[in-house]
C-alpha cells in the first residue's frame, strides 16, 4: 500500500472531487483525472460520482473498502489556509456583524489547478474560490499587482479573481462565491451548497454562463425561520437563485 491514507467508508460526501483512491485488497488507484475503461467511465469522473454498481476493476471489491492517498502537499496547503483564515476570524472578523456565528474557517475542496491550488474556502463571512500558486514564477502569478483581476474559464464558463497579497499567507487569487452567509444555518448547508457549486463550475452544461465579477448571490433578506430550498445548480450560477428566493418569501 501507498503513501497516508484516510478511510470514508460508504460516505464519499465529503470527498474532494480530485482524490484518487485506493482499493485495501488489491491497492489499484482510481484516479478521476483518468477515469476507469473497465467501467467506461470518462475522465473527469469523481469518486462519489461513481455508480453504485462499481466494483474495484482489478479484483471486484466494492467501493466501499477504497481508502483516499493524501497528498503531503495538498494537506500542507489545506492546513496552512485554514490557519490563517482562523487567525482572521479571531483577530480581525469577531465582532464584524456580517459573520454568521453557526459557520467556522473549513478548506471544502482543494484541488491541483494551473499554476497551482484552487481551493474551496467557506468562513463564517463569505464563500470563496481561493487560488494559490504553487510556483510563484508561473505565467498567472507574473506582474502581480494587488488589486487587479484576472479571468479564468471553467467548463461553466469564464470568472474573475481578484489579486491579492496578504500579511501571512503570501500572494493569492480570490473570486467571490456567497457573501454575506447568512443564508445558512448550520455549517453542513454551507459545506452541501459549496460543494454544489464547484460541482457546477465544472459542468459543460452549465457553459452558457458569462463572466462573472461580482458575487454569484448576494442575500439582501434577512433569513427567514423555514429553511431555505434547494440551490439550483445552473440557476445558481445564472444569478437566479436571488431572485427565485424574494419570490419565495
Amino acid at each position: 500500500m501507498s503513501g497516508a491514507f484516510e478511510n470514508f467508508g460508504a460516505d464519499f460526501s465529503h470527498l474532494p472531487d480530485g482524490a484518487r483512491m485506493e482499493c485495501g485488497v488489491c491497492w489499484r488507484v482510481y484516479d478521476p483525472a483518468v477515469g476507469d475503461d473497465y467501467w467506461q467511465i470518462p475522465p473527469g469522473t469523481p469518486f462519489s460520482a461513481l455508480p453504485d454498481h462499481w466494483t474495484c476493476p482489478n479484483c471486484d471489491t466494492p467501493r466501499e473498502r477504497f481508502v483516499r492517498l493524501e497528498n503531503p502537499q495538498e494537506e500542507a496547503q489545506r492546513q496552512r489556509v485554514t490557519a490563517f483564515y482562523e487567525r482572521v476570524a479571531r483577530e480581525s472578523m469577531a465582532d464584524v456583524p456580517i459573520c454568521n456565528d453557526a459557520l467556522s474557517v473549513e478548506v471544502v475542496d482543494i484541488q491541483p489547478w494551473r499554476d497551482g491550488w484552487l481551493l474551496v474556502l467557506l468562513t463564517p463571512w463569505c464563500l470563496n474560490l481561493l487560488y494559490l500558486p504553487e510556483d510563484q514564477d508561473g505565467a498567472d502569478w507574473q506582474n502581480f499587482r494587488d488589486g487587479d483581476k484576472a479571468s479564468y474559464l471553467f467548463p461553466a464558463g469564464r470568472y474573475s479573481f481578484v489579486k491579492q497579497d496578504l500579511d501571512g499567507l503570501g500572494r493569492s487569487q480570490t473570486c467571490s462565491l456567497v457573501s454575506p452567509m447568512g443564508l445558512f444555518a448550520d455549517q453542513d448547508g454551507a459545506r452541501l451548497t459549496a460543494q454544489a457549486i464547484l460541482a457546477a463550475l465544472n459542468d459543460p452544461a452549465n457553459g452558457e454562463t458569462e463572466d462573472q465579477g461580482t458575487p454569484l448571490f448576494e442575500q439582501t433578506k434577512p433569513q427567514e425561520e423555514s429553511a431555505p430550498a434547494p440551490v439550483d445548480r445552473r440557476q445558481f450560477l445564472r444569478g437566479k437563485f436571488q431572485s427565485a428566493t424574494s419570490e419565495s418569501a
